[in-house]
């Protein structure tokens, strides 16, 4: 049964109230989604924003440009997590009532296929390599992790995982990392060419569950946010490098320089290169997201209902910025340089965007996004001196770009950013077909 609630106007309010507010130039406007709004993710290649309304049986599609809802999408009860494909040009969507799994093609934003998969599905990776997408799915007691074909959207295979939770794929060593709900304590690494387990590392979390995972781009470096520890292993997975002694619900790669951050009662800065704790506030958070390009730090926390605003080199607090009364997640668009929030209880998605720069939106008369993009195809001829980074809109690091020509015919089409090795300055690609 679906509840019988609809949204107060409690953000709309607050968005006109607060104009003339110093954080007005942040909070561009609220969208009306559908009931419940909670997963939510940017698709680069469509510059689209897709959001899962768990009480109403759809997917809500906003355009990243305009911030317009262009679709709303029926998907059957209770979808839960979302993934982008931006090979295909799909959205995978779980749904909380059984086995199966929605492909939602976004050219048209239409469900073309449901994918039966062991029951609950729950969290979702997408393997840019090898075009396979790795499904947790809890269903007791079995548990195991649905691998798919996405060419077809077929599963190859079921790899039997006790208590699969979280997924990291990692671009360089090609493994999937996953912690184990049941265990509690071990963390393991499934190598994507035989979807094989090929380890476990033990890690002392005491019995609680483990959280989010991320990796740097930098060193290759995996981590695991645990309730005594962040954990840091290899690039393989084969061991356990260290722990740093901090609580992380959520965890972020920061570029400039190496930083891992780590967000629970207060937001931790990590040292990517040494792994020890450089700095910290006592500013909470339950999610995480960076801007790369402007090197801000974006949390937002449930029960202070609010946005906070970290710059990501000084790691110092810039600004609060009050929210609704569920914020829920959070998704970066690259492109127009937007953070989007979903709210659970309102209703809403909440649209941030930093004109600090001068940069501003009129209607009728939109400006291009600062700093442009290098449009590219199949090569990019690289006029630097030092190898350089290619990161994608995630931060991960998929390709070391060399001085001169560089082939770029295997990359999927979208938004990349060029990561300065000597000079630290970024520079923005975007692929084309």
């Amino acid at each position: 049964m679906k509840r019988l609630f609809r949204a107060m106007p409690t953000v709309a309010a607050l968005l006109n109230a607060g104009a003339g507010l110093c954080w007005g130039q942040y909070l561009e406007t609220v969208i009306g989604v559908g009931d419940s709004p909670a997963e939510i993710v940017w698709a680069d290649a469509v510059n689209k924003v897709y959001v899962a309304n768990t009480q109403d049986a759809s997917v809500t599609v906003i355009d990243g440009s305009t911030n317009d809802v262009v679709a709303t999408i029926p998907v059957g009860d209770y979808p839960g997590f979302l993934c982008w494909n931006p090979r295909e040009n799909k959205v995978y969507c779980t749904r909380g009532d059984g086995d199966r799994l929605v492909v939602i093609d976004a050219i048209g934003d239409t469900v073309t296929r449901e994918v039966s998969v062991p029951y609950y599905p729950g969290h979702m990776v997408y393997n840019q390599t090898m075009n396979k997408l790795y499904v947790s799915c809890s269903d007791d007691p079995v548990y195991r992790i649905s691998v798919l074909d996405c060419g077809p959207d077929t599963v190859l295979r079921n790899i039997p995982v006790k208590g699969v939770g979280r997924l990291l794929w990692h671009p360089v060593t090609n493994r999937i990392f996953c912690y184990s709900d049941l265990d509690m304590d071990t963390a393991k690494v499934i190598d994507c060419e035989t979807d094989e387990v090929a380890g476990m590392v033990p890690v002392d979390n005491g019995g609680y569950f483990l959280g989010c995972w991320c990796h740097s781009p930098v060193n290759g470096l995996v981590y695991l946010a645990g309730r005594r520890s962040v954990y840091v292993l290899t690039p393989t997975g084969d061991s356990l490098v260290t722990a740093v002694p901090v609580l992380g619900r959520d965890l972020e790669f920061g570029p400039y320089p190496n930083k891992i951050f780590a967000v629970s009662g207060a937001t931790f800065a990590i040292d990517g290169s040494t792994n020890t704790v450089i700095d910290s506030l006592s500013v909470p958070g339950s999610q995480l997201a960076c801007d790369t390009q402007l090197d801000k730090l974006y949390s937002v926390h449930l029960n202070s209902r609010s946005l906070y605003i970290i710059d990501a080199q000084a790691d110092s607090l810039l600004m609060t910025i009050p929210l609704g009364r569920s914020p829920e997640r959070l998704s970066w668009n690259s492109i127009n340089n937007r953070i989007y929030i979903s709210d659970f209880l309102d209703n809403t998605v909440s649209v941030i965007r930093d004109t600090s720069t001068g940069v501003t939106e009129h209607a009728g008369s939109r400006l291009p996004p600062k700093p442009a993009a290098t449009v590219v195809r199949h090569n990019y001829y690289h006029s630097g001196q030092t190898p350089d980074a290619l990161l994608d809109a995630c931060g991960r690091k998929v390709l070391r770009v060399q001085p001169g020509s560089n082939d770029l015919s295997q990359l999927v089409p979208g938004v990349y950013t060029l990561l300065g090795g000597e000079s630290g300055q970024r520079r923005r690609l975007m692929k084309l077909k």
